[in-house]
């Protein structure tokens, strides 16, 4: 799937292990969304980017740990630990499911830059679909099949 920009707010992966994924975000303001533009209330409950980037993350740990192509289908419960959410934040998602399961399962947790926990989001859930070898853009696997 393609995003615009107000979706791109991943701005770096940290890395990509069994136990998880990790990596730095960004977070949106309403007035970048909404067409009056409007600063009166410009702060979320939740940024529902940053909810896109927790099922981005377990999209990339199923791709990578998986051989699975995951669309988040459900989240949990959101908790938000401060108001108004840092600009920017780390982003950790840990799978919860053992391996042999078809779905992918995880917590996102979103911390400030000194570590301090500002947002969780528990209960990701999204089956895991056998991804097809090569994806638009996988120049892993095609530089894998012409080794």
């Amino acid at each position: 799937m393609s995003r615009n920009a107000r979706w791109q707010v991943i701005e770096s992966i940290a890395g990509l292990s069994p136990r998880g994924a990790a990596g730095i975000v960004r977070g949106t303001r309403p007035a970048e969304w909404l067409a009056s533009g409007s600063t009166a209330d410009d702060h979320w409950l939740f940024d529902p980017a940053l909810l896109d980037a927790a099922a981005q993350m377990m999209a990339l740990w199923a791709r990578a740990y998986r051989d699975a192509a995951a669309t988040a289908t459900r989240y949990g419960r959101v908790v938000r630990h401060r108001h108004p959410l840092p600009a920017r934040m780390h982003l950790e998602f840990t799978p919860t499911e053992s391996l042999e399961s078809g779905v992918v399962r995880g917590t996102a947790v979103f911390s400030d830059l000194a570590g301090e926990t500002v947002m969780v989001v528990e209960d990701l859930e999204c089956p895991a679909a056998a991804a097809p070898l090569l994806a638009a853009g996988d120049t892993a696997a095609a530089e894998s099949l012409s080794a």
